[in-house]
């Protein structure tokens, strides 16, 4: 079964979204005048690492931060996820569970 993200408005699969990323990361490269190796050195990626990502979209996050600190603002791959409201996991667990839990019955009118 393959996933559907929905990316601006448009439905795309996992494999759509990340070769999407692929090339906006490529056209910023461009724009901006580095050759492959150049934006790896400036990262600080290995080359074969930067030209893997470029060919399959497979990098580490960490590696990905380098490049897109090198390209532009970094801040928007953290806002991908934004900071949650609750202070741990067990917060979060019981309102799941408290909002999981069956609706009480409202009792008949007009019994005695």
């Amino acid at each position: 079964m393959n996933s559907i993200l929905v990316v601006n408005g448009l439905l795309k699969t996992p494999r759509e979204a990340i070769n999407e990323t692929i090339e906006r990361v490529k056209s910023l490269r461009i724009e901006q005048g580095y050759t492959q190796e150049d934006l790896a050195e400036r990262a600080g990626i290995p080359f074969s690492t930067y030209r893997h990502f470029e060919q399959t979209g497979k990098i580490s996050l960490e590696r990905l931060l380098k490049v897109a600190m090198v390209l532009g603002d970094p801040s928007r791959l953290i806002e991908l996820f934004p900071e949650s409201k609750y202070q741990s996991l067990d917060e979060v667990e019981r309102l799941q569970t408290a909002d999981e839990s069956p609706p009480k019955r409202a009792g008949r009118k007009g019994r005695l």
